[in-house]
């Protein structure tokens, strides 16, 4: 009998493993080689369906050749200086010159080429021997927990294993980017691989991200482009940008032993000097500008605290690079600079320091006062008075170190603002922790920091702790300067970045500061503010929490580390060591494991050793000491606390994060007290009904989803409380009978909410001073409500500290963390392409292609060959000349209509022309404001001459020479002079007078509210309909009906365009009438309170504990058998009433929010 062939020889499309088989000419519903049972393999071989397939790649393999180049294009130079001759690197734009011959197309049809890529699939997984096909089971059933469920067309088949990596650089472990792959050759001039073929093998193309990218080559050609290179050239040229523009990524092993990768701080910072969209928006120096405060270099920090070695040390003027602590030569003395800054709008640039004159044993400083003198009178650099002998006798070190390093080249140092979050790496629910960094440069202005291109990625990891993490991060600032381009001066500089502060959430933030958490006794990291609980619940621990305490330093907080580290060497001082974490709120997340360790260890040293042998004391402090030395000298302490020489202190360097401790704290627990009273009263429709009718339109939010945000309460996130914020008042107005104290706190957070929103601050000095009131009123409304609150929750004391970092860093949304957690979307994206196996390396490279392509499409330079280059112009250029994008910019041509036509549509035919009714009016759809809002007809705005208008129409004038004047045609509104009685805001109401202004003069829009709470009319009577699926459905819906549409309320409250509101509005309508609150009261009664409230738990916790301990007494005395009888009707002593006493407790419901509860004790009896 003959023996069946071999199963390995059936196919060449067919790889046989231990029990399953896979066939590289079919593919299952996702795409990937057809995965199948062993025993399936001649059925599968058999069928009709793999038949076809066969057949299909056999006739287009016959049908490509190769066809060879006719002719090599030369290369485009790339370096914007023509007698430089370097190679162009093109990136194989559409319209770009080819970088490699162009064969010709073979004769194919689309339908075959198409079937290539409907049948054809490479494997993600690329086994290299057959027992990596091997399942865990032994059946089917086995194979599909292992590999998934069955295909549905294939009957008895399983599906493919766990998909790998998709592109090259993840799916391979080793060090260098770019390995050659494993497949067939591809010279400089002939595309070899330019057949199709079938399906391959997974050793021929592994790893899967070749196929990928050479398949995407290939249908580029089939479809008609041109200059299409090779993936040989397109990964040499990966490979020559790389080393060109520059590899930043590196491996740094923390003093602990954790290995992850990084991205140099002084190559994203290179980069950015480089860039033409960036470098002329940097800005180095601080700036004085009166009472001003808008950008980083405005505020205290920038313009006093930060040291003077640490800022910039080099300006040049009048062609001459000056230095500080170098004498400069004036014209009737000397003057020692010490750090540099601009005053004014025209920023003119002075020096501050000590002014210097001659005497027999050389200079001597006049006065000890600093005093500040315009650069532009000095005369002469020190290296200039030097070499012709002119320098008198001086005892300080001249001249300034970076001279000798820099030569004639400028020295700037960059303000960094530094972020650290844990991300989840995982696009699904699936919670997979990776701790990231990323940072901004903090001396481009606000604006440009918001945008996600200048959001950088440093590191991550899912090993090492964030402080592991920061430690490289500190070896990267800490490096010496680097050499940079300056393309705004097309000069070579110097850079040394500096920390400026460090942005995150409260946790994370206690972390990089040594706090021992916000559940500890002293719980804030800035201050030394709280204690136990007796001691908050006293009068004199109540009212710390309404002020700042001791400020912390980081000075202080080593020393108690080093106090803790000594601890360990004496006996039984394990106690003592937590109560000195308790007392104080320091806890390092580094050395205090450390530290317990060496407590454990010295404790089980003084314990015999199976021989019955105990060390001394002293040999045990012996040994000790030897581990506490090694401690000190590898580095025990958090990185963070030693930033002296870089001017920082990490206490003061971590700001109040507005995301998070005002959205997402105290709005979000005073939106969970309102709804459980609402919803306890029966109002939430009423509520719903009246968020889905509010008019949102100038608060730059989209239309409220009000029945999403009542059916989730407790569930919401960042943006559904911004919106809330501003405006709940207007929807809440009578919604709490009888409880003033939470309306008041609303208006109070809605005013304290916009204030934190300025983009700019005119008057720093009355802004912080007004601020501080508002949380200080705030804060007492909040204990009138809840005074348990205050303690559970620290947010709230967070809120004392504001005013503080605002005048240290400047408005509070530039350390807003928004743009950070924003970019957390783009890690993760880049996290999706990883395959686990080096995580921190992976990303932290893909990161680095990213921003080298954007550096190269933005025009930014780097060196080659001795020269500084950029792109070529066709790349910086193309979007501008490509017909794609200039058909999405093409305006249409609109239709001209005479005056009448346009104005008698709005009731305004009244109004004469502007340039008489023979000349032509177009009438336009929307218009942009000076701010950038988008104003369209119906909108209410703010004109620059501070009054207000509702736009009726928008129309251009068509002179007869071409020129063009776009107007808007507003009825005007008349401001009253009195506020609203109940929500403390001015009021507008319409005064029918139309007229027509230049649209220059729309200033920015405005949110209205109709003012419902005086005229008590508007009722929810107006229907409308549910839209699904953009249908009108037959479920209707209530809305408010508005009795009149002539008087209306301006949201101040509303965040968006707040500046431009404060500036219109005259002081007395916008400054909140005063509160009668009394601070002694307020304290004494919420303290009396709380000691109520606590006395009445542990009574009732003593009553269920007793009650308790008498159930189990019964029935540990009566035995189930007298349990049993008493069920029967038992009327005997105590076993007759057991069973009254098992309470069974109701089920628990689900919490909506965390905080509700907190809030809800007093809320009726305020």
């Amino acid at each position: 009998m003959t023996l069946p062939a071999p199963l390995s020889t059936l196919s060449v499309y067919v790889k046989v493993g231990h029990t399953t088989a896979k066939c590289s000419a079919c593919c299952d519903e996702f795409g990937k080689p057809l995965s199948f049972s062993k025993n399936g393999v001649r059925k599968h071989l058999d069928s009709a369906t793999h038949l076809a397939n066969v057949k299909t790649l056999t006739n287009v393999r016959t049908k490509r050749t190769i066809q060879q180049p006719k002719s090599t294009p030369p290369r485009q130079s790339i370096r914007p200086r023509a007698e430089v001759d370097v190679e162009d690197i093109t990136l194989g734009f559409w319209n770009a010159p080819s970088l490699v011959p162009q064969p010709e197309l073979p004769s194919v049809s689309r339908k075959d080429f198409l079937s290539v890529f409907q049948c054809l699939s490479t494997p993600q997984d690329a086994p290299a021997t057959n027992d990596e096909l091997a399942s865990t089971g032994n059946d089917l059933f086995d194979d599909c927990i292992t590999h998934g469920q069955p295909t549905p067309n294939q009957p008895g088949l399983a599906s493919d294993c766990e998909r790998q990596s998709e592109l090259g650089d993840f799916g391979s472990d080793s060090e260098e980017e770019g390995q050659p792959f494993h497949a067939s050759s591809t010279s400089s001039t002939t595309r070899t691989r330019y057949q199709t073929q079938p399906n391959p093998s997974p050793d021929e193309w592994f790893p899967y991200a070749s196929f990928a990218m050479w398949a995407i080559l290939e249908f580029a050609r089939a479809t008609g482009g041109q200059n299409i290179p090779t993936l040989s050239a397109l990964r040499k040229t990966q490979d020559k940008l790389k080393a060109q523009v520059g590899d930043p990524t590196h491996r740094h092993v923390s003093p602990s032993g954790t290995a992850f990768h990084l991205n140099k701080i002084s190559e994203t910072l290179k980069q950015d000097m480089a860039n033409p969209h960036l470098r002329p928006h940097m800005n180095f120096i601080p700036h004085a500008e009166g009472r001003y405060m808008s950008q980083a270099w405005h505020a205290f920090k920038m313009v006093h605290d930060v040291s003077d070695h640490v800022l910039t040390p080099s300006v040049r003027s009048g062609g001459r690079i000056y230095y500080v602590n170098e004498l400069a030569r004036r014209k009737n003395d000397y003057f020692l600079p010490l750090r540099w800054i601009t005053y004014g709008p025209l920023k003119e640039l002075y020096a501050i320091g000590y002014h210097t004159t001659e005497s027999p044993s050389g200079l001597l400083v006049c006065s000890d006062k600093r005093m500040t003198v315009k650069v532009s009178t000095f005369l002469e650099t020190f290296p200039e008075m030097l070499q012709r002998g002119a320098v008198p006798v001086f005892s300080a070190k001249m001249p300034h170190p970076l001279r000798t390093v820099a030569g004639s080249r400028p020295v700037y140092s960059i303000p960094l603002i530094i972020f650290m979050d844990d991300a989840s790496g995982n696009t699904l629910k699936q919670w997979n922790k990776h701790w990231s960094c990323y940072l901004s440069n903090a001396s481009l202005p606000r604006k440009v920091l918001q945008a996600e291109y200048n959001v950088r990625f440093v590191a991550t990891s899912p090993h090492a702790t964030p402080l592991e993490l920061m430690h490289g991060i500190r070896n990267s600032i800490d490096a010496v300067c680097r050499l940079a381009f300056d393309c705004l001066n097309k000069e070579e500089v110097f850079i040394r970045p500096f920390p400026l502060f460090w942005a995150g959430d409260n946790p994370m933030q206690a972390e990089h500061c040594s706090s021992s958490g916000l559940a500890s006794n002293k719980f804030c990291r800035t201050c030394e503010v709280g204690g136990n609980t007796n001691f908050k619940l006293s009068i004199v621990g109540y009212c710390s929490l309404f002020e700042p305490g001791v400020t912390r330093s980081a000075i202080k907080t080593r020393k108690l580390i080093e106090e803790r580290l000594d601890m360990v060497l004496k006996p039984r001082m394990i106690q003592k060591v937590k109560d000195h974490v308790s007392d104080l709120g320091i806890k390092d997340p580094i050395a205090q494991p450390l530290i317990d360790w060496l407590l454990t260890l010295g404790k089980d040293l003084l314990k015999p050793d199976d021989s019955g042998v105990r060390q001394t004391a002293q040999e045990v402090k012996n040994m000790l000491k030897v581990e506490v030395a090694t401690a000190r000298k590898v580095g025990f302490m958090n990185p963070l606390l030693d930033m002296e020489g870089l001017g920082g202190d990490i206490h003061l360097d971590t700001p109040t994060e507005i995301l998070h401790t005002i959205l997402l704290g105290v709005v979000k627990y005073f939106w969970a007290q309102s709804v459980f009273v609402l919803e306890k009263d029966k109002k939430l429709s009423l509520l719903e009904s009246r968020l889905a009718s509010v008019n949102t339109a100038g608060l730059d939010i989209p239309e409220l989803n009000a029945a999403y945000i009542c059916q989730y309460r407790g569930s919401l996130v960042g943006r559904h409380f911004k919106a809330i914020v501003q405006v709940i008042p207007f929807v809440m107005y009578d919604l709490f009978a009888g409880n003033r104290h939470l309306i008041s706190a609303w208006l109070l957070l809605g005013r304290m909410t916009s204030m934190l929103w300025y983009t700019a601050i005119d008057d720093i000095d009355a802004y912080t001073n007004e601020l501080r009131d508002l949380i200080q009123d705030f804060l007492l409304v909040t204990a009138s409500c809840s005074p348990s609150i205050m303690i559970l929750k620290p947010k709230f004391h967070f809120l004392v500290h504001l005013p503080g970092f605002i005048q240290r860093f400047g408005p509070a949304l530039l350390f807003s963390t928004k743009r950070f957690e924003s970019f957390n979307g783009v890690f993760r994206a880049a996290l999706t392409f990883s395959n686990r196996q080096a995580p921190s390396r992976d990303i932290a490279r893909r990161f680095a292609n990213i921003e080298r392509a954007k550096h190269i499409c933005s025009g930014g330079f780097w060196k080659e060959g001795g020269e500084w280059v950029c792109a070529s112009p066709a790349i910086r250029a193309y979007p501008a000349k490509s017909t794609v994008f200039r058909s999405v910019r093409t305006r249409a041509n609109p239709n001209v209509i005479p005056w009448m036509e346009l104005v008698q549509g709005v009731g305004a035919s009244h109004l004469e022309a502007p340039g008489g009714c023979d000349n032509h009016y177009i009438q336009a759809v929307s218009m942009v404001s000076q701010s950038g809002d988008t104003v369209r007809a119906g909108s209410n705005i703010l004109l620059q001459d501070q009054s207000f208008g509702h736009v009726r129409a928008i129309f251009v004038h068509h002179f007869t020479n071409g020129d063009t004047v776009d107007y808007v045609l507003i009825e005007r509104y008349i401001l009253a002079e009195q506020k609203h009685p109940l929500l403390d805001m001015p009021m507008v109401s319409r005064s029918g007078t139309l007229a027509y202004v230049p649209a220059v003069e729309v200033e920015c829009l405005v949110n209205l509210q109709h003012d419902c709470a005086t005229s008590q009319k508007c009722k929810c009577t107006k229907v409308t309909y549910e839209i699904q699926e953009r249908e009108r459905m037959s479920k209707a819906l209530l809305r408010v009906n508005h009795s009149d549409q002539v008087q209306f309320i301006i949201n101040i409250h509303a965040l968006h365009n707040s500046l431009q509101l404060r500036r219109a509005i005259s002081p007395e309508l916008h400054l909140r009438k005063t509160l009668s609150l009394n601070k002694e009261e307020i304290f004494s009664t919420a303290v009396e309170k709380m000691k109520n409230n606590r006395a009445e738990k542990a009574r009732i916790a003593a009553a269920k504990k007793a009650a308790k301990a008498m159930v189990e007494e019964v029935v540990r005395g009566t035995g189930a058998g007298a349990v049993g009888d008493t069920g029967n009707g038992g009327d005997t002593g105590d076993t007759g009433e057991a069973p009254e006493m098992v309470i069974e407790a109701p089920p628990r419901k689900r919490k909506r929010n965390q905080g509700a509860e907190y809030l809800l004790a007093h809320v009726h009896n305020p």
